[in-house]
């Protein structure tokens, strides 16, 4: 929105694993208010696409000693 809140948040390529969607979209809500958009005299809403990616690694410590 105009005013740098999130009105729609949408996961554009989704993850197989709903918990990573549900993860994105939380990010992208928490990180608002954005900064508002300038030059938009017509106080338009705006589109924005954020790549998110999650990098899973295993737990290194787990079983070993």
């Amino acid at each position: 929105m105009p005013d740098g809140k999130v009105a729609d948040v949408e996961v554009a390529e989704p993850s197989p694993l709903t918990m990573l969607n549900q993860a994105a979209c939380l990010a992208v809500e928490k990180a608002a208010p954005f900064n508002p958009m300038p030059l938009n005299p017509a106080n338009e809403e705006i589109k924005m696409k954020i790549d998110i990616v999650f990098k899973i690694e295993r737990n290194r410590m787990a079983g070993s000693f």
